[in-house]
């Protein structure tokens, strides 16, 4: 039996007001992967909303399939108890801790623990709702499992405690693991061998014949004195046997990851008995989600054939393996179309759609027409779109709107219009508006009331620039008082003459917030109000900038950068002085000729404006493409925390050379998140700006770009945007040393380009040589087995669809700003 190395998955739960706890948390799990796990043959991985992003279905849904693959459940909670995600729920922990709670109770899994920070006498007299939430579920959870939850004060105890959690959980577990694996010599009554069964006499047998075999061999093979008389594979086998036999009233079991990946690394070129191959297709269905189970050498041989019989388990099953047909789907070129007599595209909609079927498998079908829906599925999507179960109508207005944008971006555009309370995540958003510039105007003002905030902006800011904005559209534009939309009101106030004055534009920008308290203003009005200078001030003339940078006060800057902007290729060199020196020199000239007293002046509010001219003085230069900033920018980087940025990237990219790939690689990790524009989905999509940056300047030295330390969601786009061509010139010994690292996302990347580059031929030579390694993973034989068992067609398809669906799981995406559709 191969030493595997099993992946243990721990959930952690907490509101925002955790986050050095929970990096804390990652920390003891990363020493305990170095130190001990992998010695004992497993692998934690910590999951918590990090790792989750916009999906089909609300935010809190993803982190909740998320938990419903862990084994153990922290959760955490000190003053906040979080917003909530729905109508059911007053918090997304809460939705959590409910969720581990029932299925503890169904199946045993996941253990759970608690941990509580510590708060003062004076804030419990004085809690306010969030905290008096806490304190309430505290007393709650005390009462019921009588004080079982540890509490603590601080950073050190709390790191304490956690690893002692973990430690218990992990040593109880293995104890459990290895009695469970732990045979005993049960004593059988000798029994004779027995005569074969006659063909006449099997078609009356409950098993087919190669099981039949296997089962006689098995049991009536003599035990030798001092040897197990079967092996693990014989143990599997027979477990898979097992699992076929079922009647009405029979628990509905499959076959476990570990024994599924034994019987495919030891028997997946024997032949085995329909009923067998029935068993281990399932299980490959029940464990889909996780990609830990093989099952893509059990689907029929062609498209057609595999199209029917997914299909055909959508209608069938068990819910998990009907939801995982679904997803299956997804990721193939199979269309409701495909469908064959007697089962027709009607016939299974009827069925995905019936008034008592469940909630998740009804959007689990949506999920699956939204990507690969026709307009033959219209019909039965708009009577789910009139329904009374909000969940399902929202899930089934975005089916249709991409079905509609399949056939044109217009009508899909038209149609979301015609649904202005409708909120779409960001990615249908950048979809639909990829090509603003092309949108007929009487389209974007039909989508002006959108209540989705980026439709807004997108639509405001792109009819402000047509001049097709009006005074009477301003009620959509202040709607919410968002900083960006209340910026596009500014402007068009402006546009129209009306004496609108900067000062009106601050108000109206920071609305909200609350004079002489600068924790109420938020990073992104700052922004808006920034680029709302930028904007006036870019229509003036140089000398008038000038004259206005000149008379800036102390706290503004505005002037300065609009001065760089404007004159920057007459006064370039003057700017690379500035940014070589972080303008140290330029804050200090401020300070002396100052009107005002500002000896009374934080030092960090000295440091925060000059960062703040610094970076945006930075970002002016990478933008003007000027090969004679590179030096500066080098220097910069290497001597300064500067943060990431597209245009930066692009910069490196256009002027740099290896050497950049290091500074590129630095400055990712530094991004910041908190200030970028709603609608700035190149930011979200950060990570593969960085990668094309990273690989086209390492373009000659694609192994030396591997061994570097690179963050992981990166590390995994460098690999999958990397030509196929080059990754195909890597050695077998180094496709497998990759194959076998710790990081999940980078060597999923690496199985799945492995598929891609490689003879089907040479991803079995591949595979057979990891399966003998001391330790493999199963994700790893999960999409390898996809290279070596399905045609070049399928498995292209195949792969890029998984590739785009774990690149949104890199992406970054805003505070959610309400429920997506």
């Amino acid at each position: 039996m191969q030493n595997t190395r099993t992946i243990i998955r721990v959930f952690i739960a907490s509101p925002g007001d955790l986050t050095e706890e929970r990096q804390l948390a990652k920390n003891v799990v990363d020493e305990e992967n170095s130190n001990h796990a992998n010695f004992q043959g497993y692998h934690i991985e910590l999951v918590g909303w990090e790792d989750t992003v916009a999906q089909h279905g609300r935010a809190q849904e993803v982190i909740n399939r998320e938990l419903d693959q862990c084994e153990f459940f922290i959760g955490m909670l000190w003053k906040r108890w979080g917003t909530a995600p729905g109508a059911s729920y007053t918090s997304g922990f809460e939705e959590e801790f409910e969720r581990a709670q029932k299925r503890f109770k169904q199946t045993g899994f996941p253990d759970i623990s608690m941990l509580f920070k510590e708060v003062s006498a004076d804030q419990e007299k004085d809690a306010g709702p969030q905290l008096q939430r806490v304190l309430d579920f505290k007393k709650d959870f005390a009462d019921k499992y009588l004080g079982l939850y540890q509490g603590f004060s601080d950073s050190r105890e709390f790191e304490r405690r956690f690893r002692a959690i973990l430690s218990r959980w992990l040593k109880r577990k293995l104890e459990q693991d290895t009695e469970q694996h732990l045979t005993q010599d049960v004593k059988l009554p000798e029994i004779s061998p027995q005569p074969a069964v006659a063909e006449t006499d099997r078609a009356s047998l409950i098993l087919d014949r190669e099981a039949l075999e296997f089962v006689q061999q098995l049991v009536l093979q003599p035990k030798p004195q001092d040897a197990p008389s079967y092996t693990p594979t014989d143990a599997a086998r027979f477990r898979l046997i097992a699992t076929t036999l079922r009647q009405a009233g029979n628990d509905a079991i499959t076959l476990g990851p570990h024994d599924a990946n034994i019987i495919y690394n030891n028997l997946r070129d024997h032949t085995l008995s329909p009923a067998e191959r029935r068993g281990l297709f399932l299980a490959g269905l029940r464990n889909f989600e996780s990609k830990n189970t093989p099952i893509w050498y059990v689907l029929p041989g062609n498209d057609r054939s595999t199209a029917d019989k997914l299909l055909v388990y959508t209608i069938i099953s068990e819910v998990p393996e009907r939801k995982s047909a679904f997803k299956l789907l997804e990721l193939m070129p199979v269309t409701i179309e495909d469908a064959r007599d007697p089962f027709t595209p009607n016939f299974y909609l009827e069925q995905w759609f019936d008034k008592d079927l469940e909630d998740d498998l009804k959007s689990s079908a949506l999920s699956y027409l939204e990507k690969r829906g026709s307009p033959i599925a219209l019909a039965a999507i708009d009577a789910l779109i009139a329904g009374s179960n909000a969940t399902i109508s929202r899930d089934a207005l975005a089916a249709k709107v991409c079905i509609l944008y399949r056939q044109s971006s217009e009508d899909a555009l038209r149609f979301l219009a015609s649904y202005p309370e409708a909120e779409v995540r960001p990615q249908l958003v950048e979809m639909l508006f990829k090509k603003t510039a092309l949108i007929p105007t009487s389209v974007l003002k039909a989508c002006l009331p959108q209540k989705t905030p980026e439709i807004r902006l997108i639509v405001g800011n792109e009819l402000l620039r047509r001049k097709e904005l009006s005074l009477d559209d301003l009620n959509y534009l202040e709607v919410g008082a968002h900083p960006e939309l209340m910026a596009v009101s500014a402007k068009l106030r402006a546009q129209s003459g009306s004496g609108f004055s900067l000062t009106n534009a601050r108000e109206l920008i920071f609305k909200g917030s609350k004079p002489r308290d600068l924790g109420s203003v938020s990073p992104q009005m700052t922004e808006a109000f920034f680029e709302y200078n930028m904007h006036h001030l870019s229509q003036l003339p140089a000398a008038e900038i000038q004259h206005i940078a000149n008379g800036e006060g102390y706290f503004d800057d505005f002037g300065t950068i609009a001065l760089v902007d404007k004159i920057y290729h007459e006064n370039k060199f003057n700017i690379f002085e500035n940014i070589e020196d972080e303008y140290q020199n330029f804050y200090n000239k401020k300070y002396e000729n100052s009107f005002i007293d500002l000896s009374n002046i934080n030092q960090n509010v000295n440091d925060y404006l000059r960062n703040r001219t610094f970076h945006r003085t930075l970002n002016i230069v990478a933008s003007k493409m000027d090969s004679s900033a590179l030096k500066t920018i080098r220097h910069v980087i290497d001597k300064s925390t500067i943060t990431g940025n597209s245009r930066l990237y692009k910069f490196l990219s256009r002027y740099g050379d290896w050497n950049d790939v290091r500074r590129i690689i630095k400055i990712h990790k530094n991004f910041d998140y908190s200030t970028r524009s709603i609608v700035d989905f190149e930011s979200q999509n950060l990570h593969a700006i960085a990668a094309d940056a990273i690989l086209k300047l390492g373009k000659e030295r694609y192994v030396d770009l591997l061994e570097e330390e690179i963050p992981s969601p990166l590390k995994f786009l460098i690999i999958c945007r990397m030509p196929n061509s080059a990754f195909s010139s890597f050695d077998r010994g180094k496709i497998i040393y990759w194959l076998n690292s710790e990081d999940s996302q980078f060597r999923r990347a690496v199985a799945l380009k492995t598929v891609l580059s490689y003879s089907k031929s040479f991803v079995s030579s591949i595979l057979d040589d990891y399966c003998k390694l001391p330790t493999y993973y199963y994700d790893c034989i999960f999409w390898l087995d996809l290279g070596v068992s399905m045609d070049v067609k399928s498995k292209r398809h195949i792969v890029y669809s998984a590739i785009e669906a774990l690149e949104l799981t890199t992406r970054r995406s805003s505070t959610p700003l309400g429920l997506v559709l």
